[in-house]
């Protein structure tokens, strides 16, 4: 599969960037109202290397493996397939918990919003991808706990962190398999 990860870094444009760190949609005009993709690149091994599966179209691809190019919409909207659904990258998604959960990939890209007078239990586990962030808010007044799983860490430890008050925030990261990085307000 095509892992974009955290493609919220996608600069457009006739020529190459000089940000190395980011995927290049290369257009065929500087002009947002009639350039058509071209393809996707991204950088590896000291070049600009085309991402060669991506496809354009009205309907969504069979092959799972692809980015998608949904030109339904004017200007395209670039989708990847989320091991359940094709979803939009590059937007990002409000989600409000009132209960226990457990991160999955579906909170990709995301903030969740933890909304309950009582505490809300959060397990991380690995949700099976090799890019993962989130930020999780806490705008109730019941805590929020992040518990790892069995054999997940988190910054180096594996005891439970709680967002410390109201209205604040955390980031989740993950580094590496079964390891994250929480960072904000614990």
């Amino acid at each position: 599969m095509v892992n974009l990860g955290q493609a919220s870094a996608i600069l457009y444009g006739t020529a190459a960037p000089g940000n190395t760190n980011i995927l290049w949609a290369k257009t065929s005009t500087a002009d947002p109202n009639t350039w058509t993709i071209l393809g996707f690149y991204q950088y590896l091994s000291g070049a600009w290397q085309l991402i060669a599966a991506s496809e354009r179209s009205t309907t969504a691809p069979n092959n799972t493996h692809k980015v998608w190019l949904d030109s339904n919409f004017t200007p395209p909207i670039i989708k990847t397939y989320n091991g359940s659904s094709w979803q939009e990258i590059n937007k990002l998604r409000s989600v409000t918990k009132v209960s226990n959960f457990t991160l999955s990939v579906n909170e990709n890209n995301a903030f969740v919003n933890v909304n309950a007078d009582e505490d809300i239990i959060i397990n991380i586990v690995d949700p099976g991808i090799d890019e993962f962030a989130c930020t999780i808010s806490r705008l109730g007044d019941g805590e929020v706990i992040i518990i790892p799983e069995s054999g997940v860490s988190l910054n180096g430890i594996n005891n439970a962190l709680s967002i410390v008050d109201k209205w604040r925030s955390v980031i989740i990261r993950k580094l590496s398999a079964n390891e994250f990085l929480v960072e904000g307000n614990i």
